[in-house]
């Protein structure tokens, strides 16, 4: 990576005067060490409070200064550097070696120290920072800014996005006034949520149009991935751009440690040259560690009729409007492989040099066990960036509409999904059929299709995955809600999903506080939709939830202010001891989870113990969970973990074994709209690979804050999508996660193949060995834990895996049921 950085440096025009000497200066003065290079200057103070008191390029003051730590402690307390209260003892070394020059900054104290090295390098003005943190004993940081720099918000603000540009995703550096003010000044709101932070981008700066001087600050993947944060104070819509390090790692010696690593480079001129050299050879880098998204030649030409072109893509690929027609030789056909119970799916296009009217797709010969569906792609405008890894701007394709027939523009591309869901009973073979291209009824092109049902079956689920549909008040048509709620059901269970919640029981008491006959009727039929129609196998139950929102709330055992009195602690030990002889009787106790809380204050955690523990009294074999992550000391409550899944980094795992419990995910990553497919699939194999078995979204039908056209975009909850009258649609989301949860299913056969074959066929148990690891190199978790999900970006990666997985296991699980 610093081989790449250094040769983009001495060709980029900016850099074209840099030449001055082949070893960086570094002088001492009255408690200030000040380096020198490229026509770059960089003073710091030393003694005290340890900081860059000023950068400087060609003379010209840049706001790059400062460059403290901030972090919050676990008890809520904010702590600044320059308090030295948890790292007084403050020390600094000069290294000089092989033409660079660096300066060691470190502050100490009992429990923690900050070791920060800033490098010059040959006769390059770029400063490269090594940053790094080690805790001894209890860990008391809950967040923190391993540095942070403010800049004025009337300076024009640089940061690195991906966007759709001439059909093709294109990294820039984009040059904009404050991106989170709108025309009117104010900050940008979503729903009830201010706009205010890109929180995972690679590169961020500031330039000043009147000196036209600037600087962008890159994070260097090479070691370790932690990204830049660019943030908007949203009183003084100043900028600010930090590293924040969410995870430590804990070593053998138990040490925690998080360390992150910057460059910052100078530059004279307009910004947008950086994007002539600078940006695109940067990207190059994050593209080949799967940090930003690419572009890849998967689609295959079907051919053209009366000028118009027809081709065929993959799933998880965003087709965009000015997406041209590939230039790989014709296909005959389009081939297909799915096992029984399963959905395959592929995106046919079609550009025209005239524009079409009401186009429409028809099937032809397909048996009777082959559901087959399509819908139109429509498009969506996105001009913010989210600030995710997988993030794109531009005119986005996703909404499944519900069309029968849509109008084609002159020179415009428009996709169709083709869906063919294949039933349990359906036998083993080929299936051949056509689909069908109509204008107004007449057809246009014919695409034949084979498709292959292997044999065997993926109708019994190993992954339990809860897609939360609300049915919230704010929607198009208010007295359609019971109608939005069940076809958004719908769509989720067709994703091999289903609701989380449960009709909760009908609880009532006598005048002195007994407990009345429970009535369970709504509650048992929750319970038995759960296991037969969503296909669960774990159910979360709900009946003891303490508090959500963060904060505790009243419960059907008393008010808030009741909770663990004696009259309380009666009452739930009379409900849990029912309800216990309740499910053994149903024989569902093995099935439910017990939820508890909804992410808890510190202060409230007691009230997590104490509660479990006086259950436990009368049913000790439940297991508890709550959303929020691993916390220790709750280690000895929480048995079945509910991590948010973009913050599970390695030592979660160890930490959970630890606690003798298991780990379940919530929010799945990188659900945006404008995000790519392939995080939505690869998510389940990276459940799959970090052994986990419960996933859920806390919901996929967030249309109650109205974010953006009637959904909220914004948090990425929204997988269906509502429309007029009472119309629901589906999104290119929702298909890609169907996908995921197969591939879910087909690594749970190849691991059980693995198991069963060892004696029998050591070999053929070796090839299933050898896919599963082959899957581990699609999604995985970074070993700092950066980023909690990283995927190959290529669709066609995991389409390949999945048919030769498939052609395996068609080979040989018959055989070893």
């Amino acid at each position: 990576m610093l081989k790449h950085l250094k040769i983009m440096l001495a060709v980029t025009v900016f850099a074209a005067a840099w030449g001055v000497s082949a070893v960086p200066l570094i002088t001492e003065k009255d408690g200030k060490v000040t380096m020198k290079n490229g026509k770059a200057s960089y003073t710091f103070a030393v003694k005290g409070f340890q900081q860059l008191l000023s950068s400087e390029y060609e003379g010209v003051t840049l706001p790059f200064k400062k460059l403290a730590m901030t972090w919050r402690h676990k008890n809520g307390e904010w702590n600044f550097e320059e308090y030295g209260k948890d790292m007084p003892k403050r020390s600094y070394r000069i290294f000089r070696k092989n033409g660079e020059v660096t300066l060691e900054l470190r502050s100490t104290g009992k429990t923690m120290e900050l070791i920060r090295c800033f490098t010059l390098k040959g006769d390059s003005p770029a400063l490269h920072f090594d940053g790094k943190l080690r805790i001894t004993g209890k860990n008391p940081v809950w967040w923190f800014n391993m540095f942070s720099f403010g800049f004025p918000g009337t300076d024009k603000w640089l940061f690195l996005t991906s966007t759709e540009k001439e059909g093709k995703v294109t990294p820039v550096l984009n040059v904009k006034d404050n991106p989170f003010v709108d025309k009117n000044g104010k900050i940008i709101v979503h729903g009830r949520f201010q706009f205010d932070q890109l929180r995972e981008i690679f590169a961020a700066g500031s330039w000043n149009k009147e000196n036209k001087t600037g600087y962008i600050v890159l994070a260097k993947p090479d070691k370790v991935m932690w990204p830049v944060r660019l943030t908007c104070n949203a009183q003084s819509k100043n900028g600010g751009i930090s590293i924040s390090p969410r995870a430590f790692i804990r070593g053998k010696d138990g040490v925690e440690e998080s360390r992150a690593q910057a460059l910052f480079i100078p530059f004279k001129g307009e910004p947008e040259q950086l994007n002539k050299k600078l940006i695109p050879e940067y990207a190059k880098e994050l593209v080949r560690r799967h940090l930003i998204p690419s572009d890849f030649d998967n689609a295959e030409f079907l051919g053209n009729s009366n000028g118009v072109s027809f081709w065929k893509d993959l799933t998880e690929t965003k087709v965009f409007r000015s997406t041209l027609p590939p230039a790989k030789k014709a296909v005959s056909k389009v081939q297909l492989f799915t096992a029984k119970d399963e959905g395959e799916s592929f995106q046919l296009a079609l550009r025209s040099n005239a524009a079409l009217k009401n186009v429409s797709l028809a099937f032809e010969g397909f048996d009777s066990s082959i559901k087959c569906s399509w819908n139109a792609v429509e498009f969506i405008n996105r001009t913010d960036y989210l600030g995710y890894i997988s993030s794109i701007t531009g005119n986005m394709p996703d909404v499944l509409s519900n069309a029968p027939q849509v109008d084609v523009a002159a020179n415009s591309t428009q996709p169709f999904l083709v869906n063919f869901r294949v039933s349990p009973q359906a036998k083993a073979g080929k299936y051949s059929g056509k689909v069908k291209v109509l204008e107004n009824g007449k057809e246009l092109f014919a695409v034949p299709v084979e498709l292959t049902v292997w044999n065997f079956s993926i109708e019994e689920p190993h992954l339990t995955a809860a897609f939360d549909v609300w049915n919230r008040p704010k929607l198009p048509d208010n007295s359609k809600a019971k109608e939005y709620f069940e076809k958004s059901l719908k769509f989720i269970m067709d994703a091999r999903a289903g609701n989380r919640w449960l009709t909760n029981v009908k609880l009532r008491w006598d005048k002195e506080g007994n407990l009345l006959p429970v009535d369970y009727r709504e509650f048992d039929a929750s319970v038995e939709k759960s296991l037969k129609d969503y296909r669960q196998r774990i159910i979360f139950g709900h009946m003891f939830v303490l508090g959500w929102g963060m904060e505790p709330q009243n419960t059907w055992f008393g008010l808030k202010k009741d909770t663990l009195t004696p009259e309380w602690k009666r009452k739930v030990l009379a409900f849990a001891k029912d309800l216990r002889k309740h499910l053994i009787e149903k024989k569902w106790n093995d099935f439910i989870v017990m939820d508890i809380y909804d992410e808890p204050k510190d202060e409230h955690l007691h009230l997590l113990h104490d509660t479990v523990k006086l259950i436990h009294e009368v049913a000790p074999e439940w297991r508890f969970t709550y959303a929020g992550d691993y916390r220790e000391a709750l280690k000895d409550t929480i048995k079945f973990w509910n991590h948010g899944m973009t913050r599970v980094i390695p030592q979660t795992h160890i930490d959970v074994k630890n606690s003798g419990g298991e780990l379940s995910v919530y929010n799945p990553n990188s659900y945006s709209d404008n995000e790519m497919g392939v995080h939505q699939r690869g998510s389940y194999i990276w459940l799959f690979n970090n052994n986990i078995r419960y996933i859920y979204q806390w919901t996929a039908t967030c249309w109650g804050d109205q974010g953006n056209a009637g959904w909220d975009y914004y948090r990425c909850a929204s997988w269906v999508v509502p429309g007029a009258n009472g119309e629901v649609m589906s999104t290119l989301r929702l298909e890609n996660t169907r996908n995921g949860i197969e591939d879910y299913e087909y690594l749970w056969h190849l691991k059980n193949c693995a198991e069963k074959l060892q004696k029998t066929d050591p070999e053929k148990a070796k090839e299933a060995e050898a896919l599963i690891a082959e899957a581990g190199k699609l999604a995985w978790l970074p070993e700092g834990g950066e980023i909690s999900v990283l995927v190959d970006f290529d669709p066609a990666s995991f389409n390949n895996w999945h048919t030769k997985a498939g052609k395996f296991l068609d080979s040989v699980v018959p055989s070893i049921k």
